[in-house]
């Protein structure tokens, strides 16, 4: 009976988020930032109990050797990160400056 219930309910709730935007919302957390522009935003990471040891390991499986290589990185709402690499062209330019 306990089996059934869950199932039901697993079934309600999916059947609801599907049809009804505002159950969908409510059910399923929004993407969390985790990486802007190379910098680990800490206190994202203190929300989510995600060390900077465990980011960094999920980087590499990424294949990101280093999060300065990182534009964005976000927990998705699976539990997954998924991550944005940098482009080439993106590091900063150095204009140079006439000298007077």
């Amino acid at each position: 009976m306990l089996v059934l219930t869950i199932v039901f309910w697993d079934f309600a709730l999916n059947y609801l988020s599907y049809r009804y935007k505002p159950f969908a919302q409510l059910l399923a957390p929004s993407p969390l930032l985790l990486v802007k522009d190379g910098g680990m935003i800490t206190r994202n990471m203190r929300k989510e109990f995600i060390t900077e040891d465990e980011l960094r390991s999920e980087l590499r499986q990424q294949g990101v050797e280093d999060p300065r290589d990182v534009k964005a990185a976000w927990l998705e709402g699976n539990g997954e990160i998924s991550v944005i690499k940098k482009n080439k062209g993106d590091a900063p330019k150095r204009s140079r400056q006439p000298i007077a």
